[in-house]
């Protein structure tokens, strides 16, 4: 795989599980109780 396609491929599934992870916090604690950095350290 040339090296572009690893990285966006990386760049996908970082952004997958950043999604699911703020998705997760969200739902447990509300939206107006969840940082970004919540977010980081879940992730």
């Amino acid at each position: 795989m040339e090296k572009g396609k690893v990285r966006q491929a990386r760049a996908v599934e970082t952004r997958k599980r950043l999604v699911a992870a703020a998705k997760k916090l969200i739902t447990a604690n509300g939206f107006d109780n969840v940082s970004i950095e919540d977010i980081a350290k879940f992730f």
